[in-house]
């Protein structure tokens, strides 16, 4: 028969029967028309009409379309569809077979997607019906029977109506899923990867492997069915050794000696593989290896062997056969015998039964096949011998950026695992990664925790692998609220779920895929009277007829843990809790009793309690939870006659509003609603017209939504009744502040200011209770640092003596070039350090924290100079008298403690602004205040680049440093006073802070601008770690433009003390006496000549031509060189990696042994003048740590003596 359009063949099959006419789609016309099309062409494949002649397949593929036909119904009605697999038999008939000759091919499909589109998409790709598909040649079922007109069925066949899936629709709607198969099966998971590697080492294997398509479970039982029967194979199954053994399709020996088991066989089959075909292994892979070889001589050194990018193996015996045959055609064709001499080292052969004709892979092989006689083998190979090695050379390079790729995209989409078709070409899969990283951000929170797989087309495989086609479509601006949010493997307690709105929760729960606890005790709306069952087990029974999971339970919710016991021993888990059962006890005030009171508080407020307080410990553990608190509008706005009733509810506003924040941290998120809906306890209430529009349903799709783990807000309350849906919060007039400083504050205060009191012309509302805090100490403070008091303003003056005397006390000597400036008042040049400004402004910052006009109580034994910042705004003058005003910026709550930023500000005698100081400080113990976190008006410190620095200079400070420095006017004990010292906690007294931030100011000026003050701009630093008088400031320094990175350590403790700073200056003028790589200064000029060096150099030297010199040291050993007891630089024996390293020991590993000795006297000890005994006797070497470990630089010191 002819028929013009194939839409009369569906016709005729629907006058036959009508059940498999799927769609009946209520969304958009197109789009049910565009699907139904694309099924046609999957209806003229299977139908069972056309296997009339052929029983067997007719019934399966009648049962099979029956269970399709029920499944795709059921995702129309969006409702859950557990998994299904079904075969599909389909005719094909070779273009070289006579046309009686007609070959029956069965296809398996699963369908494990809740997503429509994604299903229709497998079942067409399961057959090679593409869903765009525009045929290029004639299509048919049966040539004999029915022929097409090939203009008609190209125009109907257009589908290209048909949206296609987006990545994120599928993701969305289906990795959840994805999640649950996974965490289902990884306890079986677990036990199967004991079995394989417990199969693995007793039989020496290469791998198991099996394929994404097999559900866990089938898995499992192959590999406890192997293990069954080991002992019986063991000896046979030993050959294996080193080869693959593959669960997949079929069970035979493959081409390269490994061995596949089908799932589908019996074991008394495998028996029979195992024991013929495998104990005969040996022979099949010595004949197959002897042609190999031919071939490759053949060739002339071409390698043999499998595509890299094909899974598939044949069977050993037909990969031999088409050896044979390729070998003997080969021999045939002596025409070729010029062609042998052409050499094919580097070139591959991949021999292929099931290709059509010859052909280069993606991956630069010969394809070949050895039974086309028209294929003319070497003349095709010859002429694409160069596109083959351009290929392999292309394919080589995408193969390492896909691994690559694959890497990054693993670690940053936290993924547990990544898999590619190793069909797809490398490109398209790099392709994929690429875009994938590029839209990134869409994707990182949906597929956290998932084993993604690169494909051909969107999959859910039954092990919890979510497949995407490398060629995915995307659009960021697509709306994803027309797809379903499920609840599939969460657990949910819904209370008073019988009727009304517990009702309706229950069902939407068991709709979407939620195991339901259905919890009502069958009471009446004023708690009294005898209880039932009968509510909640026909909820039951209503969610199990709609193919979901519920179970009844029957206590008072005032016994809370029973009822999430009920939970717990049905599903194993709780999710979700739904506080919604109540009754009503209403009377005026005077008429109520105190069991009217008691009883509607049990059961509204402490029940709610209980339930929570019982699910909160299983919340906590798995860090999932979301609970659901009911209040009303009596409890927001009071109603006659329910007082017990609006105070139940809206303690239960409190009770959310607090778990809301405990939970946060668990992801637990709380929400109340107040919904008003027709019900048992509103129908009297309410009139009879309400019953219509304030359904339950319309309440129901709100505590879902709150329910869901895709919605992460907490802590809120909603008003929902009708289809409106508003969020309520609390609100508070702007107020007035009625105190007046140093002034009593009276009821007359109140009444004048009553009018503002009440005002909601500027209202304002606060999230949290540290907002309210937060914005009360802000008006108080405001009232305590009005204009008139927040600054205190104060002179101070000085001469040039003070001028010099701070310049001594930070290091100035006249040793060093260009400091004369700083120390001779009649220079021609002379000037003030610019970190001179920290002096009159920190005798203002004291008075500021004593007088108490901070607002604020800080324990000076408690409060640690944190940072500082200065800024000048022009060269400080050498005398004269400056006005200071200081006053209080910030102040932080940082918890253990309290942040107090104050400014201090610099006017010279015409009232100019000379300068700024800001001071950070922080008081310990003084936090947990309510207060912010963060302040706009901090100046903050920064990072040093993530380099090695640019320049460093070492200066050691004297013994007095501190001593002379508290001539300045810090008088602070703790810092020449030993008992004050070890009071404090130090061993003895410690340097001024400020005082190694001049130091750290003056190398950074003289490195960078020459010493000349008029080009600093700012400073700005961080203390970290305290100096002792005598030690080394050792700075490091990055130059980034005008602004220099600066760190200063002490080499001797090897301890950072000042952190995040940088001085930015007007221009750079590098110092003409700096080395070009870094500054390595000491309290001379010039650098000191260390012969130690020397030593160390030929040491080094030495031990690069004998690697193992150093290592038999077997210690990490730090030699502390000094000069005239000063030190002066530090050099590393790591004996542990063989190297020998001027500097402290490298970050991560730690000094064993710590000398300290002279430059003359290492040289001595190092030359075998010396002995250390002697020396250390003496006093002149000191050995801090394990003293045994120093002793073998015996040998090191044994060889360098010969030189």
């Amino acid at each position: 028969m002819i028929l013009t359009r194939p839409y009369h063949l569906v016709v005729r099959f629907a006058n036959i029967t009508n059940k498999y006419l799927l769609y009946r789609c209520s969304s958009s016309t197109d789009r049910c028309e565009t699907i139904s099309a694309a099924l046609k062409q999957f209806y003229l494949k299977v139908h069972p009409d056309l296997f009339s002649q052929y029983p067997k397949e007719k019934d399966v593929n009648e049962k099979s379309l029956q269970l399709v036909s029920a499944y795709l119904s059921g995702l129309q009605r969006k409702e859950y569809m557990a998994s299904i697999s079904v075969t599909f038999f389909t005719k094909s008939s070779s273009k070289s077979s006579p046309p009686a000759q007609i070959s029956l091919i069965s296809h398996r499909i699963t369908l494990n997607s809740n997503d429509l589109l994604a299903s229709v998409n497998s079942i067409l790709t399961a057959l090679n019906l593409p869903i765009v598909n525009r045929p290029k040649e004639q299509k048919q079922v049966d040539r004999h029977e029915i022929q097409f007109n090939i203009i008609e069925i190209e125009k109907f066949y257009d589908f290209t109506k048909i949206p296609k899936i987006s990545i994120k629709t599928w993701l969305t709607n289906n990795v959840e899923a994805a999640r649950i198969i996974a965490k289902r099966h990884q306890e079986l998971l677990n036990d199967i990867n004991d079995k394989v590697n417990s199969i693995k080492e007793r039989f020496k294997l290469k791998s198991i492997e099996y394929s994404d398509e097999w559900s866990v479970p089938q898995f499992s039982t192959c590999l406890r069915t192997l293990i069954m029967y080991a002992d019986k194979w063991h000896n046979k199954l030993l050959t294996l050794q080193g080869k693959r053994l593959i669960f997949g399709d079929k069970s035979c020996l493959l081409q390269d000696g490994s061995l596949e088991l089908s799932a589908n066989d019996p074991p008394i089959y495998w028996d029979h593989v195992i024991c013929c075909e495998l104990l005969e292994s040996n022979k099949y892979m010595e004949k197959i290896a002897s042609y190999e070889n031919n071939l490759s001589q053949y060739f002339h050194g071409i390698k043999i062997g499998q595509d890299p990018d094909s899974e598939y193996l044949c069977r050993a015996h037909t990969y031999l056969y088409h050896l044979i045959q390729l070998s003997a055609h080969l021999n045939l064709n002596c025409h070729h015998e010029a062609h042998r001499k052409i050499s094919w080292t580097n070139f591959y052969l991949f021999i292929n039964p099931y290709s059509s004709e010859a052909s280069l892979t993606n991956s630069g092989f010969f394809q070949i096949n050895a039974f086309d006689a028209t294929m003319d083998i070497l003349d095709f190979m010859i002429a694409n011998r160069k596109q083959a090695e351009e290929t392999r050379i292309l394919y080589e390079k995408d193969v390492e950026k896909e691994r690559n790729l694959l890497e990054i995209i693993k670690e940053q989409f936290n993924l547990t695992d990544i898999l590619i078709n190793r069909r797809l070409k490398k490109s398209d899969i790099n392709q994929c990664c690429q875009r994938l990283l590029n839209e990134r951000q869409h994707f990182l929170n949906i597929l956290t925790k998932c084993r993604l797989k690169i494909d051909k087309n969107y999959n859910l495989a039954q092990n919890g692998t979510i497949s995407i086609p490398w060629d995915w479509s995307f659009s960021p601006n697509e709306t994803l609220s027309i797809y379903m949010l499920r609840f599939l493997g969460r657990v949910v307690v819904v209370t008073g779920a019988g009727n009304g709105l517990g009702k309706e929760y229950a069902l939407a729960f068991g709709e979407r895929g939620a195991s339901v606890v259905v919890n009502d005790l069958g009471g009446n709306p004023s708690g009294d009277g005898s209880h039932s069952a009968r509510p909640a087990d026909e909820v039951v029974k209503l969610i199990q007829s709609r193919g979901g999971k519920a179970v009844a339970d029957y206590h008072s919710v005032e016994d809370g843990k029973a009822v999430i016991d009920t939970a717990i021993k049905n599903f194993g888990r709780i999710d979700i809790l739904v506080n919604n059962a109540g009754i009503l006890r209403d009377k005026s005030f005077m008429n109520m009793t105190e069991q009217d009171w008691d009883l509607v508080h049990r059961i509204h407020l402490r029940a709610a309690y209980l339930l929570t307080y019982a699910a909160w410990s299983y919340m906590r553990q798995q860090k999932y939870g979301r609970v659901i608190f009911t209040t009303s509008t009596s409890g927001l706005y009071g109603n006659f006659g329910q007082a017990n009733y609006s105070a139940a509810k809206m303690g239960l506003v409190g009770l959310s509003n607090t778990l809301a924040l405990e939970g946060a941290k668990y992801n637990i998120t709380c929400h109340t609603i107040a919904p008003t809906a027709y019900s048992r306890l509103t129908q009297d209430l309410l009139p009879p017209d309400a019953e219509e529009n304030l359904k339950p349903a319309f309440v129901m799709p709100l505590v879902l939504y709150l329910c869901h783990e895709s919605c992460t807000d907490t802590g809120s309350l909603f008003e929902v009744a009708g289809g409106w849906i508003g969020k309520v919060r609390l609100e508070k007039s702007s107020g007035a502040m009625v105190r007046r400083p140093n002034t009593p504050m009276t009821v007359e205060d109140v009444r004048d200011n009553w009018k503002d009191i009440i005002s909601f012309a500027t209202p304002l509302h606060h999230l949290t209770q540290t907002e309210q805090v937060t914005h009360l100490l802000d008006t108080i403070r405001k009232l305590n640092n009005n204009d008139d008091d927040k600054v205190i303003t104060q002179t101070f003056s000085y001469t040039a003596n003070q001028i010099i005397l701070y310049a001594l006390s930070v290091g100035c000597s006249l040793r060093q070039p260009n400091s004369l400036r700083f120390l001779y008042e009649n220079h021609e040049e002379f000037s003030a350090l610019p970190t001179f400004a920290v002096i009159p402004a920190q005798s203002l910052s004291m008075n500021l924290i004593s007088s108490g006009k901070l607002g604020i109580d800080i324990d000076l034994l408690r409060a640690l100079h944190g940072e500082q910042y200065v800024e000048l705004f022009e060269p400080l003058p050498t005398s004269g008298t400056v006005i200071l005003k200081g006053k209080l910026v910030d102040v932080l709550d940082k918890g253990s403690g309290a942040i107090i930023i104050f400014d201090v500000e610099m006017y010279n005698e015409k009232e100019k602004l000379i300068a700024l100081n800001q001071f950070v400080i922080f008081s310990v113990g003084s936090g947990g205040f309510g207060g912010k976190k963060t302040s706009e008006n901090q100046r903050k410190s920064l990072p040093a680049p993530q380099r090695k620095s640019d320049q460093i200079c070492r200066e050691t400070t004297n013994i007095d440093q501190a001593a002379l420095y508290r001539l300045n006017g810090d008088s602070n004990p703790l810092h020449i006073d030993p008992s004050f010292a070890s009071a404090a906690g130090f061993p003895r007294p410690i340097l001024h802070g400020l005082c190694s931030f001049g130091y750290a100011a003056r190398h950074v000026l003289h490195t960078y601008a020459n010493n000349n003050p008029a080009l600093f701009k700012a400073i700005k630093v961080r203390f970290s770690k305290p100096v002792e008088p005598g030690q080394t400031i050792e700075t490091h320094m990055w130059r980034e433009g005008n602004r220099i990175f600066f760190e200063s350590k002490v080499p001797e403790s090897n301890q950072t003390i000042l952190t995040g700073g940088y001085v930015d200056l007007h221009d750079v003028v590098l110092n003409t006496n700096t080395p070009g790589t870094a500054q390595e200064s000491s309290t001379s000029s010039s650098e000191v000549e260390l012969k130690a060096k020397t030593a160390f150099d030929e040491i080094n030297k030495r031990a690069k031509s004998q690697p193992d010199l150093v290592k038999k040291v077997g210690a990490i050993i730090v030699f502390d060189i000094t000069k005239d007891g000063n030190f002066q630089r530090s050099w590393t024996i790591d004996g542990k990696k063989g190297t020998i390293y001027e500097g402290k020991p490298l970050e991560g590993t730690t000094a064993q042994v710590t000398i300290t000795v002279d430059d003359n006297d290492f040289v001595d000890l190092a030359s075998g003048k010396a002995n250390a005994p002697a020396l250390f006797a003496k006093g002149k070497l000191k050995v801090k740590g394990n003293v045994m470990l120093a002793q073998k630089l015996s040998t090191l010191f044994k060889d360098q003596a010969k030189l």
